[in-house]
């Protein structure tokens, strides 16, 4: 039992990390930058566009290693 959780949690970590790298690659190459933008009367607001692509990014990146990975489990 403790093998499969410090596995599941090793997967989730991986998974969160391989994104963050993917994430920050492509805000460096494409200028998108973060979620949070400022008005012009200095509030801040949600910049929907870039929430869109990380949310985007995340699920597929999530949902591709899952497939990888299963596959992998699967001939096992």
């Amino acid at each position: 039992m403790a093998k499969r959780l410090f596995l599941f949690l090793l997967t989730n970590i991986l998974v969160l990390t391989t994104i963050v790298i993917v994430w920050s690659i492509i805000v460096s190459f494409t200028g998108v930058s973060g979620s949070f933008i400022n008005g012009d009367d200095g509030l801040a607001g949600i910049n929907y566009g870039s929430l869109m692509v990380f949310s985007l990014l995340v699920g597929f990146i999530g949902s591709f290693l899952s497939l990888g990975m299963s596959r992998f489990i699967a001939k096992k």
